[in-house]
């Protein structure tokens, strides 16, 4: 491939020293309004001019679409990101709520909401108490542990 194009550069080369030493001869361009008036080089030479400045305008092109395809690349992973760092930190804020909710407030004799002697009871009656549900009635002093 580097070959090829370096042929092609080559023959390139040949051809602009060929048309810029042969090209002697007067050449007219009449477009109704003015007319130029140079040789077979000068129109040779202004069309490879012209192919110049066409060439830059692609790269420059190209160049701006690559940099914005770019930009915009960038522009969702840092959104991606920014949103998955926000998801993140709502987690955590609930899984803090959560756990606020879960445990009692510091000096609360009660263990759990379930411990609550005001609480109406789901299990059996007669089913025996821990000890921590002895220490809790409403109307009762605590007791002694002996």
């Amino acid at each position: 491939m580097v070959v090829l194009g370096i042929l092609i550069l080559v023959l390139v080369a040949v051809l602009i020293i060929a048309a810029a030493v042969r090209g002697e001869d007067a050449a007219s361009l009449d477009l109704e309004w003015f007319t130029v008036e140079t040789t077979v080089a000068g129109v040779f030479l202004a069309g490879a001019l012209t192919l110049l400045i066409g060439v830059v305008g692609v790269v420059l092109v190209a160049a701006g679409l690559k940099r914005g395809r770019r930009r915009r690349a960038e522009m969702h992973s840092l959104r991606d990101q920014a949103a998955a760092k926000d998801q993140e930190a709502r987690r955590a804020r609930a899984a803090e709520a959560e756990a606020r909710e879960s445990t009692p407030p510091a000096g609360s004799r009660h263990a759990t909401p379930a411990s609550d002697p005001n609480a109406p009871r789901t299990s059996d009656p007669d089913a025996p108490r821990t000890s921590d549900q002895h220490d809790q009635h409403r109307d009762s002093a605590p007791r002694d542990k002996r």
